[in-house]
This record gives structure tokens, sequence and C-alpha cells, in this order.
């Protein structure tokens, strides 16, 4: 070969040779595979749909934020629990789910997705008003998922791990609990599965809002993709397709004997 070639030849090399690098690192380490997204397996954020594909709010979200920032992302349903595992530990790329301290501390916020009302929901006839009436209740709870700092540390209040929303509901309307704590958005979505009606509940204990975040594995720190998947999640959020998802998945509507007294 012509030896006035070879540096040439070398730096086109060199050249491919780092994109080939920088391409690697948006997908899984060794894997030519999209990046997976753990999806929380509670309705209406992610659950299987009547096809037997993952569906929901968190699902449809993923799908936009793939098709904004070019970042092919394989949805997975997921409990909880395992997904703050998982995306910390680099087995999967991404997550969306409540502001958690473990997260914060493990994964790599991109950036906040919306904000929902956590609530405790009550009997029809109760007379819980606050969150001080709940000492020596018994609260039914999702595992997982921490919703309010108070609540959850007060060892008066009696926690009994529930597996779903619906199961939270079906218990307060048969008299099993004196409560039942999660998002407002949770309940709605479950009460409509359910076949349940506003009535068979009293107005609930407005808590606080919480955010929810979208975070990305370490080994995606600094990556292009967590960089253009931060900047689609600016998008979807100034233009309002958060909160048309939110409008759309969720179509039983609350009534006026829920309105927070």
């Amino acid at each position: 070969m012509n030896q006035r070639r070879l540096p040439w030849l070398t730096a086109v090399l060199l050249g491919l040779s780092a994109l080939a690098s920088a391409q690697d690192r948006v997908k899984p380490e060794g894997s030519g595979k999209p990046m997976l997204a753990d999806v929380i397996d509670i309705a209406p954020w992610g659950h299987i749909g009547p096809e037997g594909q993952p569906v929901g709010v968190y699902v449809s979200l993923f799908k936009r934020l793939s098709d904004l920032s070019a970042c092919p992302l394989e949805q997975r349903l997921t409990p909880i629990p395992r997904a703050v595992t998982e995306v910390t530990r680099n087995v999967a790329q991404a997550t969306i789910m409540l502001d958690r301290a473990d997260l914060n501390a493990g994964a790599v916020e991109v950036g906040e997705v919306t904000r929902l009302q956590i609530e405790v929901w009550l009997p029809n006839g109760s007379k819980l008003r606050s969150l001080d009436d709940l000492v020596g209740k018994t609260v039914g709870v999702l595992r997982g998922p921490t919703y309010h700092e108070a609540f959850d540390r007060d060892p008066r209040i009696k926690k009994i791990p529930v597996t779903s929303p619906i199961n939270q509901l079906e218990m307060l309307s048969k008299g099993r609990l004196d409560a039942a704590i999660g998002v407002r958005e949770n309940f709605i979505s479950a009460m409509g599965s359910a076949s349940l009606r506003f009535e068979t509940f009293a107005s609930p204990i407005v808590l606080e809002q919480r955010k929810v975040k979208l975070w990305v594995s370490p080994s995606m720190r600094d990556t292009p993709c967590a960089v253009r998947l931060a900047k689609a999640l600016t998008e979807v959020r100034r233009n309002g397709e958060v909160d048309k998802m939110l409008r759309d998945i969720i179509s039983y509507s609350p009534g006026e004997s829920l309105k927070a007294k």
C-alpha cells in the first residue's frame, strides 16, 4: 500500500471508531437493542391493553419521547421496587414515577414530567378529615410508592399493603379499610375499571401535589440520548402533550361529591 495514504486511512479509521463509541453509549452496554424503559405496572400509567401490549400514560409518553429524541425506547411493565433497582443498576435505562430519594441518589434525573395530587380516599359516611384523624386507623397502601412523608413515618397509622388501586377501593367499599392513600388519577381510573360510583366514597383528604420525574441510568449520564430526552421532555411539557395524555386516558371524570371540602 502507498505509505503516503496511511495517515489519511488512519484518520478515517479513528473517526469511525469514535462514532461507533458514541453510538454504543446510547444503547445498553454491549447490545444493539433499543434502550429499556421500565414503566410502573399501575393503571393508568402502565397496564396490559386489550391486545396484550403495554398501554397507559407513561407508555404513550415514552413512545413520544422516543420519537422526538430519536432514541429507541422499549417499554416494559415493572413493579415499582424493581424499576428503582434496575435503573440505578443499569439493567434498564429509563423510568418515570413519583419523585423518590433513592432514584435521585442512584440515577440521573432528566426532568419533571408533571405533578400529581396525593389524596386519602374514604368510605361513604366517614368522619375523617385530616392526617391526624388517621391515627389508629387501618389505611391501604400500595407496595413500593412513597406518597407523603408525614404519613409514611407515622407508626401510629396502621398501614396495610394492598396490590392495586382497584383492591384499595374495593376493600374501602366493603368496610375492610378505614382509608386508602394514593394518587387521585389512580383512584379515578380504578373506580371506572371496577364499575364503582363516586357516591360510594366520601370527600377525600387532600394532602399535597408530588412531582413526577423522568430518570435515566447512571450509564446514560452525559450521553447524547440523555441530552435529547431532556429536550424532548421539555417540548412535550411546553406544548401541553402531557396534560392531554392525562385527559385522554382518564375518561371517568370526578363529580361534585368528590371535591375536597
